[in-house]
């Protein structure tokens, strides 16, 4: 676990000092949420690039680790090194001295973090009878995504070619696993990776969903509200679960901590959860999703301002990179 995560804060560190290239005027926690999924993708980049060229391995994975840091030389400039420290104090003040409503902003951000580890913590369980998940839709997608990290690991699957299919090519977005397989040729265990990664990624999704809807409404409390409907979505089937909830014997929590059935999805209706249906099966989502996200806001300020016209062209150049 250690080191996944120290992994993934180095090519964080690297995507952080590109979001002063792509954005100004922008949080601590923004910037360090974009430059999470932002230098996942640049280092999956370069792993595919280098692999490709002189073969998977440990070397190849140490270079693109190197690589994917070489932004942090930006901050050597006078300019975005005050904003970084212009950047920094405010997220102090933001964290010191106590009030209601910074109380609220940090359970806000805990109590995503804490439902993010704890669910990313059953999507892969291994034990001495063999390998489990906790989701049932995860049932054939984990494999798959076991198929493609050991591809690239055992295999070196390079050019990458689909594991399923002989001499296919990949129609699925492969980057998130071979992130995991460079995380696992630099020491890391398979279930530690992906699940440092898939908590990480979840987690800036949230900050820079949040960054996005805020710009878009101009409304905080939309911000917030944006996110829970995201990751909580699922449907009418709280109904029925408090239906059941009602005519449990064992009360609430009983039933809760004892799911019969699927509230999501039913004979009813179909209305899967994006966490339990797509965040947990196509993990490719939770790197492609917030990327996606930080270029639209980027474009959005861009025509949403007076000018209405493009005035620098190196954000746009990096954002179209991206």
């Amino acid at each position: 676990m250690i080191i996944s995560l120290v992994l993934i804060i180095v090519i964080a560190a690297g995507g952080f000092a590109l979001t002063y290239v792509i954005s100004q005027r922008e949080t601590f926690l923004w910037r360090a949420s974009a430059g999470c999924v932002i230098g996942s993708a640049v280092y999956g980049t370069l792993g595919f690039a280098l692999g490709s060229a002189i073969g998977f391995s440990a070397a190849a994975s140490v270079i693109a680790l190197l690589l994917t840091m070489l932004p942090l030389l930006l901050l050597i400039d006078t300019g975005r090194r005050a904003e970084f420290r212009h950047d920094w104090a405010k997220a102090k003040g933001k964290v010191q001295g106590a009030s209601g409503v910074k109380g609220l902003r940090f359970f806000y951000y805990l109590a995503f973090f804490l439902l993010f580890f704890f669910f990313f913590d059953r999507a892969m369980i291994m034990s001495d009878q063999g390998i489990f998940t906790g989701g049932s839709n995860n049932l054939g997608d984990l494999p798959f995504h076991l198929g493609a990290i050991y591809s690239f690991t055992e295999g070196g699957n390079m050019p990458p070619m689909n594991p399923n299919f002989a001499e296919t090519k990949f129609s699925y977005p492969f980057v998130a696993d071979l992130i995991t397989a460079m995380f696992m040729k630099l020491g890391a265990g398979v279930r530690e990776a992906m699940m440092v990664q898939n908590v990480a990624w979840a987690f800036s999704l949230l900050v820079v969903f949040e960054s996005f809807v805020v710009r878009l409404v101009r409304d905080r409390l939309a911000g917030r509200i944006a996110p829970i409907l995201l990751f909580l979505s699922g449907g009418l089937g709280f109904i029925w679960f408090m239906h059941d909830a009602v005519g449990n014997a064992g009360g609430f929590m009983d039933l809760l901590w004892n799911l019969k059935k699927d509230y999501t999805i039913g004979e009813e209706f179909r209305w899967g959860n994006t966490l339990t249906t797509l965040f947990l099966t196509q993990r490719s989502l939770l790197l492609g999703l917030p990327l996606t996200l930080i270029i639209l806001g980027r474009l959005w300020d861009e025509y949403s301002s007076k000018s209405g016209a493009f005035r620098r062209y190196l954000p746009f150049a990096v954002c179209g990179l991206l």
